[in-house]
């Protein structure tokens, strides 16, 4: 059972966990979508499709491969009525009890259909109200996408991940966190403090 996003036929209709056969979609989606965000990158016009394609496609393929056959709960798709995956989001707890987005991306023919809000949607709905930290590329509109839903950006940048540097595209993350929301009471208890 997933949530019901459209009526419409060939949008995507359902957001449910991800199934054992999911792999080669998440990968599909995760890789399109990347190579739509990094196109504007420093070193992507002369690297990034060959990146895409001999590098980060056939290890995506093989990681979210993976993920899905385990049955990670926390691995959320978007899917059509016959069952392509449109998009996803990956979250996770930590052991000191925050959450994190691990990934999240949509296929670019779903880009402004909403997929990427119901995914967030969703995802933030299973990690519950806790503090939420992702990481994104600088420069991507990953970044103003992420603030939309409350993550503010920490002080600091990491470094480009191995595989970009490694393919000579400049990439640094960023580190976003978005804080626990406060319960009401919480919120009546401080009002009545500062009356």
């Amino acid at each position: 059972m997933g949530t019901r996003l459209s009526a419409d036929e060939t949008a995507p209709t359902t957001i449910g966990r991800a199934q054992a056969t999911d792999g080669p979609g998440i990968a599909r989606a995760n890789v399109l979508a990347s190579g739509v965000a990094y196109r504007d990158l420093p070193g992507a016009a002369e690297h990034l499709d060959r990146f895409l394609l001999n590098d980060m496609g056939p290890r995506k393929l093989a990681d979210w491969s993976e993920v899905a056959e385990s049955g990670d709960p926390g691995l959320l798709v978007a899917r059509t009525a016959d069952g392509t995956v449109a998009g996803y989001i990956w979250v996770s707890m930590s052991d000191d009890g925050s959450g994190s987005i691990d990934s999240w991306y949509v296929h670019p023919n779903w880009h402004g259909a909403g997929v990427g809000r119901e995914l967030m949607r969703a995802g933030l709905e299973r990690l519950g109200n806790v503090d939420v930290y992702a990481h994104t590329v600088l420069g991507t509109a990953a970044v103003e996408r992420h603030q939309r839903y409350g993550f503010v950006i920490l002080d600091g940048l990491r470094e480009t991940p191995q595989p970009l540097r490694n393919a000579g595209i400049h990439a640094p993350l960023v580190a976003l966190k978005r804080p626990a929301l406060r319960r009401a009471a919480e919120v009546a208890s401080t009002a009545r403090t500062i009356l």
